[in-house]
């Protein structure tokens, strides 16, 4: 069976439109607000080996820091032995 790859980090850059999320799929993805329909649309996918277990943007926001690790940071549901 196909396991759900759930968001495990979010993060917004403060005062903007721009989102970050994390998973175990293997990237880190920008989201952007579209004011037109009102929903969240994909700017970046950023490959990473691991689980995306916290995401913080720099003060600056000119950095995006992500803790990556083989396991989940709440639990040893999976392994990802890459990372």
């Amino acid at each position: 069976t196909e396991q759900a790859n759930w968001i495990v980090s979010l993060c917004a850059l403060k005062n903007t439109d721009l989102l970050a999320s994390g998973s175990k799929d293997g990237f880190i993805r920008l989201w952007k607000r579209d004011d037109e329909s009102r929903s969240l649309v994909p700017v970046l996918r950023i490959p990473v080996a691991g689980f995306v277990n916290t995401l913080q943007f720099t003060q600056s926001g000119k950095y995006l820091i992500a803790g990556i690790g083989q396991e989940h940071r709440f639990g040893r549901w999976w392994r990802i032995t890459e990372a």
